[in-house]
């Protein structure tokens, strides 16, 4: 059974989402049937500074939209 960690931050810029997720599937690839328990969620607020780094992302040129890629990953890696 496979378990899974996933993130993600919805449009409305709130927080950080996360989820523990186990996966079980009964049958054969390509007509097996998919079951999943959550395990553990939670919402890592953002501050009101990542809140507006994020919200503002679709304004910056290349060079500085790649900082800030590579610093919401050191982010979401602590």
């Amino acid at each position: 059974m496979p378990r899974v960690i996933g993130l993600m931050s919805g449009s409305a810029l709130d927080g950080l989402d996360i989820a523990c997720v186990d996966f079980s599937s009964v049958g054969a690839y390509p007509t097996e049937k998919w079951t999943f328990n959550i395990v553990h969620a939670e919402i890592i607020p953002y501050s009101a500074d990542w809140a507006k780094k994020l919200s503002t992302a679709t304004e910056l040129d290349a060079r500085s939209y790649l900082l800030l890629h590579t610093s919401y990953g050191h982010y979401l890696g602590r």
